[in-house]
């Protein structure tokens, strides 16, 4: 059974760093776009530094907490995910792994707290 890109995407932060470029390598063929062809994803990021990641994660919590928004056990519910099955990574090294596999013209075109759309052009 093939993997979808987001599998191959939450897959990569769990690997050690040599194993990472070999995953965008594998999802970056499973998507067979054309050389030229243009991607934009968006993910959630670690801050490049540890001091800016708890803040962008106290800002998502916060958000979570404001009235009408999230009750105690949504609350709960997504900082275990966060714990178990999330593993952010910066955009500076998802660039750097989108790089290494050959893709051009990459940038981080949007960013907001911990959400970014990354984009790259296929060479």
């Amino acid at each position: 059974m093939e993997k979808t890109a987001s599998e191959y995407f939450g897959a990569r932060a769990r690997l050690g760093p040599e194993r990472r470029v070999e995953c965008v390598q594998a999802w970056s063929e499973q998507l067979d776009l054309a050389p030229g062809g243009h991607f934009v994803f968006a993910d959630q990021m670690r801050g490049g530094a540890e001091a800016y990641h708890a803040i962008n994660w106290g800002r998502m919590t916060d958000f979570w907490k404001r009235p009408g928004h999230l009750v105690q056990e949504e609350r709960d519910s997504l900082t275990e995910h966060a714990e178990l099955h999330d593993h952010y990574v910066t955009a500076v090294d998802q660039l750097r792994w989108m790089e290494a596999v050959g893709f051009t013209e990459l940038d981080c075109v949007w960013r907001n707290w911990m959400w970014g759309i990354l984009s790259g052009r296929k060479s």
